[in-house]
């Protein structure tokens, strides 16, 4: 059985020269970045805006919007599907928009979670929305390029979440006991990373896994890229007699034979429905962000929505003395606070 393995990276012959051409041709931009929440948009007065995806959970754009990601991001989003126009950039190329530099580098979250760094005129500005500092399973680890000037646009989890390696042997157990009492375990994931990396943990268990269709259809599109995992089967109507359910949804959840339903995904809090909790796909801890901030060297740091005021003391309790950016903003290049008001 071909595995997926955390140090693989099926990004190298993924990002073409026919696919970097499509950019729009005769791009000047002498203006900045525009932070929307979470995604950075590039724009101009030629062609459609272009906007970064950062990993698989993140909100998407609207049906033919044109967006650049990781190939393992648009494989699990299903970019195609969505009817998105999509560019995939490997983490060994960079391309170049107008005057401006783009490279991605792993953020650790999960398969294809990506920092976006720009560089213009000597200058490095780098955005990142979530990741992981801790040994991800499924994934490569996170990586530190230096920068001038960080958007951090992540929300903490706060108490500091484990590491997906740390709960694995825990739902191994749960997974075993819930079998021989139902018959059935039903694993409920919050989110499409925290189902990657369970996929990663059961690869080797001996009763069959069954999942539902979207999820089926996601683990199925990042097989082909290479990111091959345990062979699962599509949930059907009728419901099995033994194996494991994964699924990512709780609509249904009053209809369905087990008992006993675990939750695998981020929040602080368990779900009334399930009878225990596993926290996987969380972003890093505060204590994490400081020592992220502090290693990749950044100069200045703007924060933006999601960072809560008990971030920001931290930060500046740190000797990091951030500046909060709103709902959408524009940061011009140079990087000075001071020029917010304009280039």
């Amino acid at each position: 059985m071909k595995q997926m393995t955390p140090s693989s990276d099926p990004t190298k012959a993924s990002s073409t020269v026919a696919s970097i051409s499509r950019l729009p041709s005769g791009v000047t931009w002498e203006g900045g970045f525009r932070l929307l929440g979470t995604p950075i948009g590039f724009s101009s007065s030629k062609g459609a805006a272009l906007s970064f995806v950062s990993h698989v959970d993140e909100v998407l754009p609207r049906a033919g919007a044109r967006v650049l990601v990781s190939p393992p991001t648009s494989a699990a989003i299903g970019a195609q599907q969505r009817r998105l126009d999509a560019l995939s950039l490997g983490f060994d190329r960079s391309i170049r928009l107008g005057r401006m530099e783009i490279r991605i580098f792993p953020a650790g979250l999960g398969p294809g979670s990506a920092q976006l760094l720009v560089s213009y005129r000597g200058r490095r500005i780098l955005f990142t929305s979530g990741f992981r500092a801790t040994k991800p399973l499924a994934a490569p680890d996170i990586s530190y390029p230096e920068c001038d000037l960080l958007l951090l646009d992540t929300e903490p989890a706060d108490p500091k979440p484990p590491a997906p390696t740390r709960v694995a042997s825990q739902i191994w157990d749960w997974a075993r006991q819930a079998e021989a009492v139902d018959g059935v375990s039903l694993i409920v994931c919050g989110n499409r990373a925290a189902a990657l990396d369970l996929a990663w943990i059961l690869r080797d268990y001996p009763e069959p896994i069954r999942v539902s269709r979207a999820l089926y259809d996601m683990f199925g599109r990042m097989k082909r890229i290479g990111y091959a995992t345990v062979p699962m089967r599509r949930l059907e109507a009728r419901w099995p007699d033994r194996g494991i359910v994964i699924h990512g949804s709780t609509g249904w959840l009053e209809k369905v034979v087990p008992r006993r339903t675990v939750y695998v995904g981020p929040g602080r809090e368990v779900p009334a429905w399930a009878v225990e909790g596993f926290r996987l796909g969380e972003s890093e801890d505060r204590s994490g962000i400081l020592a992220y901030v502090q290693r990749i060297g950044a100069r200045e740091v703007a924060i933006g929505p999601r960072c809560d005021a008990g971030l920001e003391k931290m930060l500046l309790k740190g000797g990091i003395s951030p500046y909060r950016v709103s709902h959408p903003i524009q940061i011009p290049l140079p990087f000075e606070p001071s020029s917010l008001s304009g280039v």
